[in-house]
């Protein structure tokens, strides 16, 4: 006969294992995300970056120097609602 575990132990490893079934439901939900992040770095160019930082770098510098040349093209991100 194998010696009984005391409580205490028992009560842990009841709690590693709640702990386990959380992270696993977690890391279901960030594999649906991971992909829908592929998926928009897939649409991403080298030319769309480039444009990203010449808006950026034009914004702070008309903002710091009062020197209002715009550079790059405007802007959109849209995100459009699924109903599923």
């Amino acid at each position: 006969m194998s010696p009984q575990k005391p409580e205490k132990y028992q009560q842990t490893q009841k709690g590693i294992s709640e702990v386990r079934h959380k992270f696993s439901k977690k890391l279901e939900n960030w594999k649906i995300e991971w992909r829908i992040v592929m998926k928009i770095l897939s649409l991403i160019s080298l030319r769309k970056i480039w444009n990203a930082f010449l808006v950026y770098v034009s914004f702070y510098l008309s903002k710091w120097f009062k020197w209002s040349q715009p550079m790059g093209y405007p802007i959109a991100v849209i995100i459009e609602p699924t109903t599923a």
